[in-house]
């Protein structure tokens, strides 16, 4: 019932209890169920903005399924994506630049699910996206000035861009 009166209240999306389906009354379109607010987790939110690998498990691929176990609801954002781990002598992929990322904070945005209990970040790949992530900070924490922010730290800090600007952060 308190679910119920909070996304009757809070959500551009109308429940139907009846029918238990959601309605987009702008549109009177049925709109998937939005899963983190029909069954929140107890533990909280965390967004999690690490790296990801087709190979091996760092970053997002090894945080992900352990925070789950815990109970915590997880939507990873891949700040990369490569072949293997970088102390291999070679890797290919994609590096997400600051704007792409911003892009994903907005389309979050823009469909109210920008609330998050936890943030959790790892390697970053470009200067931009570091900048970006300072944002990212921010703007989680005017949605909950409880935000809570960890930051994963290796290999000797030489994953990150810019070290005082990750002081900057916490």
């Amino acid at each position: 019932m308190l679910l119920q009166s909070l996304l009757i209240n809070s959500s551009p999306l109308r429940f139907s209890p009846k029918t238990r389906i959601f309605r987009n009354p702008r549109t009177s379109q049925m709109a998937p169920p939005i899963l983190s607010l029909v069954l929140p987790s107890e533990t909280g939110r965390v967004l999690s903005i690490q790296s990801h690998t087709v190979q091996g498990y760092v970053g997002n691929k090894s945080a992900v399924f352990p925070l789950q176990l815990l109970g915590y609801d997880v939507d990873p954002i891949n700040s990369v994506q490569f072949s293997n781990h970088t102390g291999y002598p070679t890797f290919k992929g994609q590096v997400l630049n600051g704007q792409q990322l911003w892009e994903l904070i907005e389309g979050l945005e823009g469909n109210d699910l920008l609330y998050y209990t936890h943030l959790l970040t790892g390697y970053i790949g470009s200067v931009s996206f570091l900048d970006t992530v300072l944002e990212v900070v921010s703007k989680l924490r005017s949605v909950n000035p409880k935000l809570i922010y960890g930051e994963t730290l290796g290999n000797n800090y030489d994953a990150f861009t810019d070290h005082k600007k990750l002081y900057r952060i916490g």
